[in-house]
């Protein structure tokens, strides 16, 4: 541990006393770290404590988000030692509102709203039927690996999203195991690029 004044140690333990997290002494002094603030307080007798946030300073938390700040900046402008998750809870609790190029059509993922209809095809019955009839043409036994059972997976030969008159043709299916199936999709994608 490096050595410091024994000036700068009792400003540390003052600070302490008064309420001032360790976190906190650390950036306003910029010497010591917070452990060793810790164990300053530790070896002068003084309790160590869990510094408590209040709720105004979690509204204030909620509001700096809400008028676009980012977690780092509020973080420095309110001088918390907390997470990112944590701000986070704090502005979906306290009715925080999302930024607007985070959801919906001005997301920078977004696809025109396909997943709804995607998810109802692969939900469906026909769909459903589709998959275990793949299954069982194939005995339950992946088609790369020979593992049977496990997690399979039923695999369009020709895409789900471009030949939409092939989803539930039994041909156009096959079926391979989890694993197997993820590196067969990551060939694909490396091949196209």
């Amino acid at each position: 541990m490096m050595q410091y004044n024994p000036e700068t140690k009792a400003n540390v333990l003052a600070l302490y006393r008064q309420g001032l997290s360790s976190y906190a002494i650390e950036r306003l002094l910029g010497v010591p770290t917070y452990r060793t603030v810790h164990q300053w307080a530790q070896e002068a007798g003084i309790a160590r404590r869990k510094v408590k946030i209040s709720a105004i300073t979690k509204r204030r938390v909620v509001a700096l988000y809400d008028s676009g700040m980012d977690w780092r900046d509020i973080k420095r402008e309110l001088n918390l030692a907390v997470s990112r998750s944590a701000i986070g809870s704090w502005v979906r609790k306290g009715g925080g509102v999302r930024k607007p190029n985070q959801s919906g059509e001005k997301a920078h993922n977004w696809q025109g709203g396909v997943n709804a209809v995607v998810d109802a095809i692969r939900n469906s019955q026909e769909y459903l039927a589709w998959r275990t009839s793949v299954y069982e043409r194939d005995n339950f036994t992946c088609l790369c690996c020979d593992e049977v059972g496990g997690r399979l997976h039923a695999h369009h030969i020709l895409a789900f999203s471009k030949y939409p008159a092939l989803r539930f043709d039994i041909d156009n299916g096959s079926t391979l195991c989890k694993k197997c199936h993820i590196k067969l999709h990551k060939k694909k994608k490396s091949e196209a690029a």
